[in-house]
């Protein structure tokens, strides 16, 4: 019997995802279907794919085999169909997309206001999650896209990662405060300062850290907070001196609302990247959107 692509393409996300019910959501179609066509293929080729163990499904050694050789082709035509993607017209679509508060507010939103007026009928919809929540729902196919910083990723063999944005970090103080500090500190000095920065330390974080460090000295900010608009508010409030993204501020500082302090050592900037599932078929609706969002930054 000819077996067809359809059934050696349920076959190839259940061993991706390890998981029926995900293949199912992913393929949009029902768990008996995916069981019944994953027994059909192990019927037709007369060996077992999968066994189950406390993580899942695993694929049994004819079963490693097969799925080498199918993700080939798979992955092959997804390119392929990518690419027409890429030359269809836009009509209706959605996209759904992860990112943290403030990329969201100062990066994703000026932008989604721009492709909207040029697609109006293409739905976005944003939303927030913890780092590993989010790469779990990209992987599983619940969301088409996230936008995080590019520090923050380890390598991940299925995902595809792209910069897009450049930040970058600077001390500002309110005007209320700003004349309790100097204009300019030394780097080695800083924690005479009460300086303000995110709890899980960023690029500019770590790079105070290790520069201490190589003092012999220890960083030791007055506040850690979890949200770079929270370390905005802080500021505004005269709490400190924050350690935030100059971009995300630009009013604020010509308004005179926020003053920078500069260093005797520049911060190191940062980059902001997309991320989207590999060797999946690119709807035309988010290849415009991925095409966007580098042009408007370059």
């Amino acid at each position: 019997m000819r077996i067809s692509y359809d059934i050696y393409n349920v076959f190839y996300y259940v061993a991706k995802f390890k998981s029926i019910t995900l293949a199912a959501k992913y393929l949009y179609v029902s768990q008996p279907a995916v069981t019944r066509q994953i027994k059909n293929l192990e019927m037709n080729l007369g060996y077992t794919l999968f066994i189950r163990n406390k993580d899942g499904l695993k694929l049994t050694e004819q079963g490693s085999a097969l799925y080498e050789e199918v993700s080939k082709a798979i992955e092959i035509f997804n390119e392929i169909e990518s690419k027409n993607n890429d030359l269809k017209p836009l009509e209706e679509g959605t996209i759904k997309i992860l990112a943290g508060y403030a990329t969201t507010k100062n990066i994703l939103l000026p932008v989604i206001v721009k492709f909207n007026k040029l697609y109006p009928k293409i739905k976005i919809f944003m939303d927030y999650y913890p780092f590993k929540e989010s790469i779990n729902k990209l992987r599983n196919g619940e969301v088409d896209m996230l936008l995080l910083n590019s520090e923050d990723h380890p390598e991940y063999p299925d995902i595809n990662f792209k910069m897009f944005y450049e930040l970058s970090d600077i001390l500002v103080a309110n005007k209320s405060v700003i004349d309790k500090y100097t204009d300019n500190i030394k780097l080695e000095n800083i924690n005479l300062y009460p300086i303000i920065c995110k709890k899980d330390y960023n690029s500019a974080s770590k790079f105070i850290s290790s520069y201490l460090e190589s003092k012999g000295k220890t960083f030791n900010p007055y506040l850690e907070l979890n949200d770079y608009w929270l370390i905005e508010e802080y500021v505004k409030m005269g709490m400190g001196i924050g350690i935030v993204c100059r971009e995300f501020i630009k009013n604020e500082l010509e308004n005179k609302e926020m003053y920078e302090i500069k260093t005797d050592v520049e911060l190191p900037k940062r980059n902001i990247s997309y991320a989207i599932r590999k060797n999946c078929i690119l709807r035309p609706e988010l290849i415009k959107l991925m095409h966007f969002l580098e042009n408007n930054y370059k």
